[in-house]
């Protein structure tokens, strides 16, 4: 099991104008930086119609959860992993603990 350290992205909503534009709400992302393991490794090519297939992991990080991460679960949208931001494919909640599971580049 491999140690990590990284941020995760959650897309929280927020109401733009309250005052000119009541319930009008944009999202908006906030990274929060956490210590993890990471209990699974793997990836595969899928094919697609583009020139380049897409690369896909199924890599599971378990993070400790805080109350910030346990009230926004469902809006966790992205790990930093290698290098790159990666997107969210599944959220398993095991208190204190939470398995994300990595699946495709996150394109902003």
């Amino acid at each position: 099991m491999a140690k990590w350290y990284g941020q995760i992205g959650f897309s929280i909503q927020k109401e733009s104008d309250p005052v000119n534009h009541p319930s009008v709400y944009t999202s908006e992302i906030t990274e929060r930086n956490y210590y993890g393991d990471v209990i699974k490794k793997s990836r595969h090519w899928q094919s697609s119609e583009n020139l380049n297939d897409n690369l896909t992991i199924s890599a599971q990080i378990s993070v400790i959860s805080n109350s910030f991460m346990t009230d926004n679960i469902g809006n966790i949208v992205y790990v930093t992993w290698l290098g790159n931001k990666w997107k969210v494919a599944d959220v398993e909640y095991e208190w204190p603990r939470i398995t994300l599971t990595l699946g495709a580049i996150y394109n902003e």
